[in-house]
């Protein structure tokens, strides 16, 4: 994919709603990306990964393991953020995440995220 296209999929994500075009190509210079095949899992239910996704095409299904059986919470779409609270706190996840259709995330791991904030304080 293009520096642009990148650039702007990471604009249109809701992770960098308040920030300049600056700031947002900072960002992008330390996130990686990761494309997700259908019915792939980003994330497992009760596993700790320490990361933050943005999702950039596809969608993310909010699901958890019932009886043998996926029983869907929610559908997360392009722009929006997942895993936030595991990002946050460092806990297991409560939910799993499974790719509907091919989907691409940007991942940011807590510990870029860390020391760009050392760096860009803003």
């Amino acid at each position: 994919m293009s520096e642009t296209t990148a650039s702007s999929l990471m604009r249109g994500a809701s992770i960098c709603g308040e920030l300049s075009d600056g700031e947002c190509a900072i960002l992008e210079g330390v996130v990686k990306r990761r494309t997700l095949k259908n019915d792939e899992i980003l994330i497992e239910e009760d596993a700790v990964d320490n990361c933050l996704y943005v999702i950039v095409s596809g969608a993310l299904e909010v699901c958890r393991h019932s009886g043998g059986d996926w029983v869907s919470l929610h559908v997360l779409k392009a722009g929006d953020l997942a895993g936030e609270l595991g990002f946050i706190d460092g806990q297991p996840h409560s939910a799993s995440l499974r790719a509907i259709g091919p989907t691409e995330v940007f991942i940011l791991e807590r510990a870029q995220f860390e020391s760009l904030l050392e760096a860009h304080p803003r």
